[in-house]
Parts: structure tokens; C-alpha cells; sequence
């Protein structure tokens, strides 16, 4: 409360107002603490409705003389008003007189110092003397018994003390006029207390629990006027008949599954028996308790004497999603909701806005994983998305609230691989390689001194070969890779650029494979008819395979533009890269120029092997890690074990780690 002070001369009187407990049968009127004089005097303001009717009682005081001298005589004159009904009360109150003791309220001569004195309106009436010109509103006590608590509105209560020690010539404080203006409510509607407001975790035959409301006390009235507190608690379940969540404003304007009446305890056990239904876990409820008088009103004008609403769901806890989520390809796990012993159902839903519109679903799923699927609609780089992870029956009816979270794609760089920058490309319908995580790529590629360029449409994998129209022998091109949306729109940075030359106009162009993994170990491969400048005869290609020294494995001589690799030659090794070319001929002598070399991988094992060898497996760490620059310094060494849970490595095992996991970093120890 704001504290007034006045400053005054030592030993005069002291004048407070203080704060005083709520009490179950007593309202405060008004309470506050008030320093203007030199004697202790505590109006603790307090209402009550005790004997209201002949004994009207708005205030009472405590007084402390904490002068040195007696007091002789003293009175407080006394003003309460109510902004609706006027003056409540007015008059002088005589508390001390040595000449009148019988018209005074403390009887005796004096006050002496330090002696404590309790005084309240309940001692005055019509035929005390101590009083003067007292004046009650009648309008205002009809009001006050007619409603069972204080008129609600603003309170003025007003002080004047005046008194002397020895004598009129010895005086305490004359015309000290202390205001105080509060504002006055009637009592609220019951609290709840259990079970808690939103509570995952209440028993199915839970205990509902309420604070009594602060009211008036009518004991002490004839048993005709005696007001007791009556209660009805509602229980309304908060989903429809299909399980779908309703809205809290909904469910209480429905029927409650259970209602008790005239309740007269402050707590009542959920009854099962006398209820529409048994709490099922996982669902959510809420409840409500309105506190009523014997004649069936209500004890409070708030709310019509009803609580708040409280939630709760039976026995459940939601799932927790585990955060951060994994990428390339999307996933995630959380740990599992718990609802009674129930088996649990989940569904899943992704969308790009907070109301899931149009999002991807994805129901019954009984395990605590989840991975996007290949085959649905591609979740988009940079993009904020809204995810819900919703506990279902076996019906796929909601149990409980959803987990939510948000996440974004992160846009990743984009690191080319192949061809070199500035290489002689072996195909004028070059194939270009990068490194990255995103879904889907576009590949520029352009022309500086003419201005050509040209965009790829959307790429779902990580080398495209051009596919556009022919390019021009012996020039050179520029390219570079950007991750792109499925509509082969770019959506981050481009990797850096790269030049590639095109084989000239009198060179071998090789067709396939170029820098790919081939099926077998007895692979074919193709090029393009080479066209002799002049003369007759037969065009003659001869194509030389070797290793990745240079060293020749096999080479022919066809006239056909393919080549399959004979079963009878020098076998290819599985997990192995290799390199290739072609030179045309006619009539004994070679026309135009050799190819550049191409290369390509073998398969990384038999088909159909269930388990790979430890050298397989190191041709394919090799294979798969060749193009890390980071792995540079350990590609000569040799793998001599691996550690998979005890368990033999499959060759589709061993790639399933590479489809799953992003390489970030080659280490060795």
C-alpha cells in the first residue's frame, strides 16, 4: 500500500492503518497504512457479517499511545462512502474522555503510554454515547444483507483526530483530515486445485479438488437466514465421436459425461458408475466447479460463482521428438508416448505451413523412427517446414496433443568432381560429376566469347551428360552445378566454375561409360562414327582398356562403334578403375586423332555375394573415397579390418552406409 507520512512534532499522536488477514469470515473492507499523528491507531477496516443486522461492523481499531504523557481526551471523526450509494457512515467517535468516562469507548481517566486498546463499530449503536452524530445508510445495509457480501465500487474512508494531553492548552493534533479510496470486489469463484490445469498424467479414477471461496459468515443469524456453500462439478470429455479434438468452448457447451450436484465437500472422486463413460487414457477432458448458496444462486456475480475451466488428459505422456534432426535424406526418432499400457499408434505430418495444408502423411507407424520416403514429393532446400507427430489408436483416432517442431533443408555446397578444370573432354556430349546432399541440381553450362549458355532441367542425381544441342568441336565451355528445386529452379550458391574443351573436329568422341561405374566385369563400349575426309575403304576402330597406370590390359581392332569386353581376355578386377580409348583407321593408317581416355568402375563385387572380402571392400573404400582430396594421403594404404558389430559387411550393406551417411571427413589411425 502507498504510504502517506506526515511530519509532525515528537511525542504527538501516531495514526496507521494497516493490512490485516482474510479471513473465511470476514471480508476486508478497505486496508492500508496511513502516518499523520503521534499515538498508535490501527482502523483495520474489517467486514463481516456476523449479527449484521443489529450490529453492523465495517471497521475496527487498534490504539497504542506512544507518547511519554497520558491522554485525556481524544475522538476520531469518521467517514465512509460508497460511489454508488453515498455516505455508509458518519460521526464522531469519542475514544477517550476523562471527564465523561461513560461516553467514551475506553473507560477510565486516561490513555496511559504504551497500553494497547482494541476498539470496533460493533460497540456502537443508536444508544452509545460514544458516538455522536452517527448516521448509517439504511439503503446500503438492505444491500449488504440482501446480497450476503459488500456492494462492489469504490470505498472512501475519512479521519479526522483531534485530543490534548493534560489540557486544551496541551493538544495532540487538530483538523488532520487522512483519506484512503479503495476499490471493493465480492468473493470470486472457487480455485481448483487438482487435478493440474493441462496434465498429461491423471490416474483414469482421478480426485478433483477446490479452494473454498472467501464468503461471509451467517452462523450467528437465525437459522431461517443461514447460508451454506453448495457445489456442482462437470466433467466434459474434449473430442467428438470420431476422436477428433474439439475446442474447450465446445465441449462445455455439450452434454458433460458427469455432473454432481449439492456438493458440500471442497473434493469428490471421479465415480465411473455415475458417469456417461469411463476416462479413457490418452483422451483429453476437462472440468469446471460452480460454488452456489442454499436458495441455488450463486456466492459470487463473477462468472456466476463457476471456476475456471481446467484440462487434463488421462494417464498420458506425449512422445518427445530428438532433435537435431538427420538430412539426406530427412529422419528423425523420438522417444515413445505412454498412455495407459495402450499400444500406440503414430502419424506423421509435414507440411510448409502452420496449418498443414496439402502436407505429406504418413499413419500406423509403430516404431519410434522415421525416414522421408524416396518417392514423395521432395522436401525443398531453405524452406521453413512444420512437422506433427500425432499418437493414434489402432482406429488412427488422436490420443493426446502432438509433438511439433520445425525444421529447414540446409542448403549445402556443391563441390565438382569430374571433368578436371581445363581437361580435353573424351565426348562431345561431355559428362560432369560433383559432390553434394541436396535432392536436386542444375548444371549451366556457357560460352564466354559468344554468349551461348545453356540450363539443365532438374538433376536427381549427382552427373548428368549433356543433352542439349550439339556443341562445337575444339571450343571451350564453361560449367558449374547449384542445387535446384524439382523444378530445376537453382535455390543456393553454384560451386565454382570450371572450363572443359571438346574433342576437335578431327578427333574420336567417345560415347560410353565415361567416368561411371559399369554393370560387370565384361562391360561394352561406345563411340561415335568417325567420317574420313576423303577416299574409300573401311573405317577401322582400334579401343585399347588399361588400368589406371597406363599399362594396356586388352586392346581390338572393329569396324562396329561398340565393343563388349571378350570373357576369354585378361579378366577386370571387381571394385577397380579403369581407362579406355579409341583411334580410328582406314586403309592401314590412322586418320584423324586418338580419343582422350575415359575411365570407368568395375562392379564393387559379384552379384548375388553375401559377404565381400576384405580386399573388396578396400577396392570399394577406395573407389567411393578416390575423389575426397582429403583421402589423397591414404590411398596407397591397405584396409585391414573393419568393425561392424561382429556381423560380415555385404557389399549392399557396405554401399547402404554411403546412401545413408555424408562423408565429411577421411581420417586413419
Amino acid at each position: 500500500m502507498k504510504l502517506l507520512r506526515k511530519a509532525v512534532a515528537a511525542g504527538v499522536l501516531l495514526l496507521i492503518f494497516t493490512a490485516v488477514p482474510l479471513l473465511t469470515e470476514a471480508r476486508v473492507l478497505m486496508t492500508g497504512t496511513i502516518t499523520g499523528f503521534g499515538m498508535d491507531v490501527t482502523p483495520s477496516a474489517t467486514f463481516t457479517m456476523d449479527d449484521w443486522l443489529n450490529r453492523p461492523n465495517l471497521f475496527s481499531i487498534q490504539i497504542t499511545n506512544s507518547g511519554a504523557k497520558a491522554v485525556k481526551f481524544a475522538r476520531i471523526q469518521i467517514y465512509i462512502a460508497h460511489g454508488t450509494y453515498g455516505k455508509v457512515l458518519s460521526g464522531t467517535l469519542t475514544v477517550v474522555n476523562e471527564n465523561r468516562p461513560d461516553a467514551a469507548l475506553i473507560r477510565g481517566t486516561q490513555m496511559d503510554p504504551g497500553t494497547l486498546y482494541t476498539i470496533d463499530n460493533t460497540m456502537i449503536d443508536e444508544d452509545s454515547p460514544a458516538m455522536s452524530g452517527g448516521d448509517w445508510s439504511e439503503e446500503f445495509k438492505d444491500e449488504v444483507l440482501r446480497i450476503g457480501a459488500l456492494p462492489e465500487g469504490r470505498y472512501t474512508m475519512g479521519f479526522t483526530l483531534e485530543g490534548y494531553y493534560e489540557s486544551t492548552e496541551d493538544p495532540i493534533e487538530s483538523g488532520n483530515v487522512i483519506d484512503k479510496v479503495m476499490e471493493i470486489r465480492n468473493p470470486t469463484p472457487p480455485e481448483l486445485i487438482t487435478p493440474d490445469d493441462m496434465s498429461d498424467d491423471t490416474v483414469a479414477v482421478p480426485r478433483f479438488a477446490w479452494q473454498r471461496p472467501l464468503v461471509s459468515d451467517f452462523s450467528n443469524i437465525s437459522a431461517d437466514r443461514v447460508v451454506n456453500i453448495f457445489y456442482t462439478i462437470k466433467v466434459w470429455r474434449m473430442f467428438g465421436e470420431d476422436g477428433s479434438a474439439i475446442s474447450e468452448e465446445d465441449a462445455i457447451n455439450r452434454v458433460p459425461i458427469w455432473e454432481v450436484n449439492n456438493l458440500t465437500m471442497e473434493s469428490i472422486d471421479f465415480d465411473p458408475g455415475t458417469a456417461w463413460e469411463e476416462l479413457i487414457p490418452g483422451r483429453k477432458y476437462c472440468w469446471q466447479v460452480q460454488a452456489l448458496d442454499g436458495t441455488g444462486y450463486p456466492i459470487s456475480p463473477t462468472n456466476e460463482g463457476k471456476s475456471d475451466v481446467w484440462q487434463f488428459t488421462c494417464q498420458f505422456s506425449p512422445p518427445i521428438i530428438n532433435e537435431p534432426f538427420a538430412f539426406y535424406p530427412f529422419s528423425f526418432s523420438w522417444s515413445p508416448a505412454r498412455a495407459g499400457g495402450g499400444l500406440i499408434y503414430y502419424r506423421i505430418r509435414i507440411a510448409d505451413n502452420a496449418d498443414f495444408a496439402g502436407a505429406f502423411e504418413e499413419q500406423d507407424i509403430v516404431m519410434t523412427n522415421f525416414r522421408y520416403p524416396q518417392d514423395a514429393s521432395p522436401l525443398r532446400l531453405g524452406i521453413t517446414y512444420y512437422l506433427e507427430l500425432q499418437s493414434t489408436d489402432d482406429s488412427g483416432i488422436p490420443v493426446g496433443e502432438p509433438a511439433t517442431s520445425t525444421f529447414t533443408i540446409p542448403v549445402t555446397e556443391v563441390t565438382l568432381s569430374g571433368p578436371a578444370d581445363g581437361a580435353t573432354a573424351s565426348s562431345n556430349a561431355p559428362t560432369f560429376t560433383w559432390q553434394g546432399n541436396n535432392r536436386y541440381y542444375v548444371v549451366t553450362i556457357f560460352n564466354q566469347e559468344s554468349g551461348w549458355s545453356y540450363l539443365s532441367g532438374a538433376i536427381e542425381d549427382t552427373r548428368w551428360t549433356y543433352d542439349g544441342e550439339d556443341l562445337t568441336p575444339g571450343q571451350t565451355y564453361s560449367w558449374n552445378v547449384s542445387p535446384a528445386n524439382e523444378m530445376g529452379d537453382p535455390i543456393g550458391d553454384s560451386s565454382d566454375t570450371r572450363t572443359i574443351i571438346l574433342p576437335a573436329a578431327g578427333q574420336v568422341s567417345l560415347s560410353s561409360p565415361i567416368d561411371t561405374q559399369v554393370e560387370s566385369l565384361t562391360p561394352t563400349f561406345t563411340w561415335q562414327a568417325f567420317s574420313p575426309p576423303s577416299g574409300s575403304g573401311t573405317v577401322e576402330y582400334t579401343i585399347i582398356i588399361g588400368d589406371q597406370s597406363g599399362s594396356t590390359i586388352h586392346s581390338e581392332t572393329v569396324t562396329a562403334t561398340s565393343f563388349q569386353y571378350p570373357e576369354d581376355a585378361p579378366p577386370l578386377e571387381y571394385s577397380k578403375n579403369y581407362q579406355w580409348s579409341v583411334n580410328a583407321e582406314q586403309n592401314g593408317g590412322e586418320i584423324g586423332t586418338r580419343s582422350q581416355s575415359a575411365t570407368f568402375t568395375t562392379p564393387f563385387a559379384a552379384e548375388g555375394s553375401t559377404a565381400a572380402s576384405m580386399e573388396e571392400i578396400s577396392n570399394m573404400v577406395k573407389t567411393v573415397l578416390g575423389s575426397y582430396p582429403e583421402f589423397a594421403d591414404f590411398e596407397n594404404l591397405i584396409l585391414v579390418s573393419i568393425t561392424d558389430g561382429g556381423s560380415s559387411l555385404t557389399p549392399s550393406a557396405f554401399m547402404e552406409l554411403f546412401d545413408t551417411f555424408k562423408i565429411v571427413s577421411v581420417t586413419s589411425e
